[in-house]
C-alpha cells in the first residue's frame, strides 16, 4: 500500500472544505418574513410574520384556523376529513407551502431568498 502524500491530504482538505461551504451557502435555513394566503387560486392576503396570532380563513367547504408565530405558520384546524394540512405542522422557511386541498386554501411563506431542497447533477 502507498503512503499518503501531502498532495493527497491537500485534495482531501479542499473537498471537505467545499462540501462545508456548499452546505452553508445553499442549504442554510432562512426564517420566513411574510405569509401569503391563497383561497381558490386567488391571493387573499399578505401578512408579516412578526407576532403570534390566530386567523380564520373561509374556504370552499368551511373555515380553516391558521396560527402565525414569528417566522412561521401552520394550519390549526380545517374542515377536511384527512387533516393532512394540520399534520403538516409548522412551515418556517421562505418558499415552503402548506395547503388544504379540499378547502382550497394554501399558505406560502416568503423570504429574502428561495432555498434549494435538493440539487441534482
Amino acid at each position: 500500500m502507498r503512503a499518503v502524500r501531502p498532495a493527497d491530504l491537500l485534495v482531501l482538505v479542499l473537498a471537505v472544505g467545499l462540501v462545508g461551504w456548499s452546505y452553508i451557502h445553499f442549504w442554510q435555513t432562512e426564517q420566513a418574513a411574510s405569509l401569503e394566503i391563497w383561497v381558490d387560486g386567488r391571493h387573499q392576503a399578505s401578512l408579516p410574520l412578526i407576532e403570534a396570532r390566530t386567523l380564520e380563513v373561509e374556504g370552499s367547504i368551511g373555515t380553516s384556523r391558521i396560527a402565525l408565530a414569528p417566522g412561521r405558520a401552520r394550519f390549526l384546524d380545517s374542515p377536511c376529513e384527512s387533516k393532512r394540512c394540520v399534520h403538516t405542522g409548522w412551515i418556517d422557511q421562505g418558499g415552503m407551502v402548506a395547503a388544504c386541498l379540499p378547502n382550497r386554501i394554501s399558505l406560502h411563506l416568503q423570504g429574502r431568498d428561495r432555498r434549494y431542497d435538493a440539487i441534482n447533477l
